[in-house]
């Protein structure tokens, strides 16, 4: 026992041993590594932050030289303009052309303090022949003598400047730094010559700017050093006061770097700036061509970290993660080798398990495949019976969709059994002499068939040559043909499938036929081609989610071809198409050509009829307007459709209502008051969640010109649909948005829109049946716009009491805006034509059109809101006459409306039970069969058709 248990323990110390050498070995490497890392990550690191520093630098810079000019021109610019007004004057120029004039003389001194009272500081000062004099209020005139060489300001602004300059000084005693602006005045000399007789100006105290840019640029980033010098380098404005004073040199003050700034000043155009690095230091260059000044910013370059300490901060941070990772991974690493030995050991148990699993399943599935067979083929025979024989349409139908749903399951149950086979080795491979036409034209019908509900054409193209007999397993290569073609069928659903069909002479009898089948379909993406062929596979499942499939077809297609000798490739570009290209060794038979087959281009692109294709009980959209009649429009076009529709009449509460519901489409308009179309769509945009920037937005607008489109998918919106709106076009963005999942298909025989001719209303000013057939087609539902729109156009006249002015006019093109499309939704083209000229007239700041307009459009509004009132008052007296002449029923009379109904009801016939259940609502004389009706119409609307047919059945009982 003892010698036992000393072996074991040399045992356990040899393991030991061995994992701690492993562990060392592991250690010295990760140490090695890291060290490598941290080398290459400062090295990195340095390269980075060198160029990160300077454009942080750069950033700084012009930031400080975009806000030091603007506060300048701020100080200056309005100053400089009133001196300019007042040199301009004509009076002025006047009293210099002839100082002696007294008259001239007191009007001048009214101008000049007329202007002085709107100078900052007060100053205004002029010299002239006989006014030697500085003149400021509350102060002494100052007399200057021009001739005086050390006054030379003035001669200079007499005979030297064009417009102006500028004179800076510092007042040490008051602390002020003064800039003095100085003007020529000038009279026409001969041709085009202006001659100076005198001078004016004003002074402007820079005192509070060279405190910003003393102070300030401190406090913004105290790196930061400007300086403000003009093009002779003298230093104007700059952090120590002494500097202006003294006129000192920028050359002198900052020496290499001064003299570098005048020089590279010199040669800069007005916009231009530069930035250069000199020594220790960055420094930017601009030009302020109004003052002929120029600003020069310095900041130090850094060393080796960056400048952003947060950046600093998060790489040795990272750094440090990196060492604990490390150090947590060697622990790991030592107490994980025997673990990794266990998991090896059941990795290689469970391998052996799922073999004998995956062989087990495949016997299972070819044993019930066979056993579901027989009963499948049960099913599919009895109803082929019942189609044949004279049975109600219900049943018919009922019996078509057991037996498409009976071949649907039976194909799977094919592909599995084929697959099983496959896997289990057992499928068989069985030459025999077929007809090659007669495959090609059982492919060919059997995809016409699949092809006749789809908007696709099928065109073949199959090569003459070909011989007419071959041999190999004619049932193997139907298949493949018929899985590939049935592919691409299933992925397409507009454009065009194409089969063709050559060979290629092998030698020794042999031929290498290749089918080739190219689609207009969804495609594949790139990354998918690689698995296309794999074993339960369905290439696309997002965009193909709802088409039916075990995602076995492909692959068995790839084995067949492959047991036959043969293989298949595709080739696809994801929304545009697909080809699949199969290459099939065959023996030839007979070589005599096949010969011409019909040409086949299969086309299923005809127009169908205005039939509602379903609809969508569970879809839920939001309809926004900030015009009722809109609204109401807009929610009567999609009433067919049976949607839950939420109505909203502006951009913010769209935008609370979309952050508190789910919608599967919201039609937004474009044009409303407070929040457009377009910020509200930006909005929900901007919402984080994938919802906010998924779902649907159809642009609603009635400026339907060109590059619209393009501008509404610029900002958000998914698709656009222009107003008055029509109804073929609704039905499209209808059937491009709502989610297939939320579809049920509509009643056989149901149809979008039955469009009556006449509404009964006869209204001058309105086309009432280019107005019902805007509103969805119904004399009601028409009625209840106009009511609506009488009512909104009220409320606008009085909002459009008188013309706008600055402050209103975004409002007043609001509010045409709104007018013009409801105009033209009830079919009043006139006011809708007015209203499209005031809304161009408030977009272009005409208010003198509007003020001429503006007057006949309220009247002719005012008019037709006239007209529309006493007529739907007529309307609805015509109907309740007629109620009370003849349309009250007895309890007896709804017996066969009941029956029709309970019928509709059983075969879930949309559009029927609608027109029913208007048919009922008439009141009856008797009061008991009011209210079971009422009862019967309460169950419809709320989906309960069981409960309703129940209820039905009860009252044709009692009655």
């Amino acid at each position: 026992m003892s010698t036992i248990k000393a072996v074991n323990a040399i045992n356990g110390m040899k393991n030991t041993l061995r994992a701690s050498a492993r562990f060392s070995k592991f250690t010295l490497f990760s140490c090695v590594l890291f060290l490598v890392i941290l080398a290459v990550s400062i090295a990195a690191y340095a390269v980075s932050v060198r160029q990160t520093n300077r454009s942080f630098i750069e950033q700084q810079l012009a930031t400080a030289s975009e806000t030091i000019k603007l506060r300048l021109a701020t100080t200056v610019n309005s100053e400089l303009n009133l001196a300019l007004k007042l040199a301009d004057t004509s009076i002025i120029r006047q009293y210099f052309l002839d100082p002696s004039d007294r008259e001239l003389e007191a009007r001048a001194r009214a101008e000049f303090e007329a202007y002085q009272r709107h100078f900052k500081n007060g100053n205004v000062f002029w010299i002239n022949d006989i006014d030697k004099i500085f003149y400021s209020t509350g102060n002494e005139p100052y007399v200057v003598d021009p001739s005086d060489p050390d006054s030379y300001w003035y001669n200079m602004t007499l005979y030297e400047t064009a417009a102006y300059n500028f004179n800076i000084n510092y007042n040490s005693d008051l602390g002020q730094i003064n800039l003095w602006v100085n003007l020529p005045v000038f009279v026409d000399g001969e041709g085009d010559r202006r001659n100076p007789v005198g001078m004016l100006g004003t002074g402007i105290d820079l005192t509070d700017f060279s405190d910003f840019v003393a102070s300030a640029y401190r406090e913004f980033d105290e790196n930061i050093t400007p300086y403000l010098f003009n093009a002779s380098g003298e230093i104007t404005s700059a952090m120590d006061y002494d500097l202006v004073f003294n006129k000192a040199l920028l050359s002198d003050h900052m020496g290499s770097a001064g003299a570098e700034i005048v020089r590279i000043a010199g040669g800069m155009s007005d916009l231009e700036s530069r930035i250069f690095t000199l020594g220790s230091h960055m420094y930017l260059v601009s030009a302020i061509p109004e003052m002929n000044w120029y600003l020069a910013v310095g900041y130090p370059l850094p060393r080796l970290l960056a400048l952003n300490t947060s950046t600093n901060g998060v790489f040795f941070g990272m750094l440090c993660l990196i060492l604990i990772i490390f150090i947590v991974i060697n622990i790991f690493v030592s107490h994980s080798d025997n673990a990794l030995a266990e998991q090896n050991r059941m990795l290689r148990e469970a391998n052996r398990r799922a073999e004998s699993a995956s062989q087990a399943k495949s016997d299972f599935l070819a044993q019930m495949s066979h056993e579901i067979r027989t009963p499948m083929n049960a099913i599919i025979g009895m109803s082929e019976l019942i189609l044949r024989e004279d049975t109600p349409p219900s049943v018919r139908e009922n019996a078509a969709h057991v037996k498409q749903a009976g071949t649907s399951l039976l194909s799977i149950i094919n592909d599995i059994l084929d697959f099983s086979k496959i896997e289990s080795g057992k499928m068989e491979i069985v030459p025999r002499e077929y007809w090659l036409r007669s495959l090609l034209n059982d492919v060919i019908n059997i995809i016409h068939m699949r092809l006749s509900e789809k908007n696709v054409r099928f065109i073949t193209n199959i090569d003459n040559a070909l011989p007419c007999r071959l041999e190999g397993d004619e049932v193997r290569v139907r298949q493949v043909l018929l899985n590939i073609l049935s592919n691409a069928v299933k992925y397409t659903f507009e454009g065009s499938v194409s089969f063709s069909a050559r060979c290629e002479e092998r030698g020794d009898g042999e031929i290498l036929m290749t089918f080739e089948v190219a689609d207009t379909g969804i495609g594949i993406r790139e990354e998918d081609l690689g698995r296309l062929f794999g074993d339960f596979i369905r290439f696309d499942s997002r965009t193909g989610k709802n088409i039916e499939g075990t995602g076995l077809g492909l692959a068995i297609t790839k084995k067949l071809c492959l047991a036959m000798g043969g293989d298949v490739s595709a080739s696809s570009v994801f929304g545009k198409g697909s080809v699949f290209t199969a290459t099939l060794p065959q023996k030839v038979k007979d070589p005599l050509p096949l010969g011409e087959m019909d040409e086949c281009i299969y086309d299923a692109c005809e127009k169908r009829d205005a039939q509602i294709e379903f609809i969508a009980p569970e879809a839920r959209i939001l309809i926004v307007d900030d015009i009722e009649t809109n609204l109401k429009v807009v929610e009567g076009l999609l009433a067919p459709y049976k949607m839950k529709a939420d109505l909203c009449g502006g951009g913010a509460e769209a935008l609370r209502m979309a952050r508190e519901g789910v919608y599967d489409v919201i039609f937004m308009d474009h044009m409303m008051p407070e929040m457009d179309g377009i910020e509200a769509t930006a909005a929900i945009r901007a919402t984080p969640g994938e919802y906010f920037r998924t779902v649907p937005i159809i642009a609603l607008t009635a400026n339907a010109i060109s590059g619209m489109r393009e501008m509404f998918l610029r900002n958000g919106f998914n698709d656009f649909l222009s107003k008055p709106i029509e109804i073929p076009k609704l039905n499209e963005i209808v059937d491009r948005w709502v989610p297939k999942g939320k579809r049920v298909p509509a009643a056989r025989n149901s149809r979008t829109f039955s469009l009556p001719v006449e509404t009964g209303l006869n209204i001058e000013g309105l086309d009432t049946s280019r107005g019902l057939a805007s509103t969805g087609g119904t004399v009601e539902g028409y009625v209840k716009v106009l009511e609506t729109y009488c009512r909104d156009a009220e409320n606008r006249l009085e909002v459009l009491s008188g013309a706008p002015d600055g402050n209103g006019l975004a409002s007043f093109t609001t509010q045409v805006h709104a007018l013009k499309s409801a105009s033209a939704s009830i079919g009043a083209a006139g006011i809708s034509r007015m209203a499209e000229e005031l809304e161009e007239a408030g977009k272009t700041g005409r208010t003198d059109f509007i003020m001429a307009r503006l007057s006949a459009f309220r009247e002719d509004l005012s008019g037709l809101v006239g007209r529309i009132r006493p007529a739907l008052a007529e309307y609805a007296r015509s109907a309740e006459n007629g109620h009370d002449a003849g349309e009250s029923k007895s309890s007896s009379a709804y017996r066969e409306a009941l029956s029709r109904l309970r019928n509709a009801l059983l075969a879930e016939d949309v559009q029927t039970i609608d027109g029913l259940i208007s048919e009922l609502s008439v009141k009856s004389d008797d009061a008991e069969t009011n209210e079971a009706l009422h009862e019967i119409s309460d169950l419809v609307l709320l989906s309960d058709f069981p409960q309703a047919m129940s209820m039905i059945d009860s009252f044709l009982t009692r009655s």
